[in-house]
């Protein structure tokens, strides 16, 4: 099925549009990831079910994070937890919209984990098949996506 859509640009689209509708921010495609090991770093992770399967991760600059949260919350966020609630639905509601697309192009009917937040890199587990990566640049941190899915679906 992935030989029939194109998912780094339904990816792609989704992380650009969600991040200015929900934060106002313009991201910028980067050529590769500007993330670095000494970074403040957190991932965000979740992975389908169903008819589709892939493993998406999100790295970013906590900056970054942070300003997403209090635009969602269109306040200051004080609170890690807070910021936490807030990303993952961010992450949530990203992945949904991606996942929404590709069902709609495959009359598919795959889901959404929940999203799980970490400190630091997060690394998936390997899985055969396809892999994709998108990193991003904007004047609030940097941004990279990464999602890996068997090769026949």
């Amino acid at each position: 099925m992935e030989s029939e859509i194109d998912i780094q640009k339904i990816l792609d689209d989704a992380v650009r549009d969600i991040t200015k509708r929900l934060a106002g921010i313009d991201l910028e495609r980067a050529p590769s990831s500007l993330l670095e090991e000494d970074d403040d770093i957190a991932s965000l992770y979740t992975a389908t079910t169903g008819s589709f399967q892939i493993k998406v991760v999100c790295h970013a600059q906590t900056r970054l994070l942070r300003y997403i949260a209090e635009k969602m919350a269109r306040r200051p966020v004080e609170d890690s937890e807070m910021e936490e609630v807030y990303v993952k639905e961010y992450f949530n509601i990203l992945c949904g919209h991606v996942i929404s697309k590709i069902n709609r192009l495959t009359n598919g009917s795959a889901r959404i984990g929940i999203p799980e937040y970490y400190r630091g890199f997060y690394v998936v587990d390997d899985c055969p098949g396809g892999m994709l990566e998108v990193s991003y640049k904007s004047i609030a941190g940097n941004f990279q996506v990464e999602g890996r899915y068997p090769e026949k679906q």
